[in-house]
């Protein structure tokens, strides 16, 4: 699937690794975080990260209210 730009420009700062979760509430759901490290295990540190997308327009959701796009 290919990430829309709008997300793309929302996730800047965020992380590199952009993925497609799932619709929630008529938005596009796109989880937002780091790569991996070759041969590292990373774990995340804090809450995860998410882009919601809708109608051309996206916005970087953090905090506890990434619960309710999760």
């Amino acid at each position: 699937m290919e990430i829309p730009e709008q997300v793309r420009e929302a996730a800047v700062g965020l992380g590199t690794e952009i993925a497609y979760l799932h619709q929630r509430k008529g938005y596009a759901v796109y989880s937002v975080g780091m790569p991996h490290k070759k041969g590292v295990l990373t774990c995340p540190t804090g809450l995860p990260t998410v882009v919601i997308f809708k109608a051309g327009k996206a916005r970087a959701v953090a905090g506890s209210e990434v619960f309710d796009w999760l």
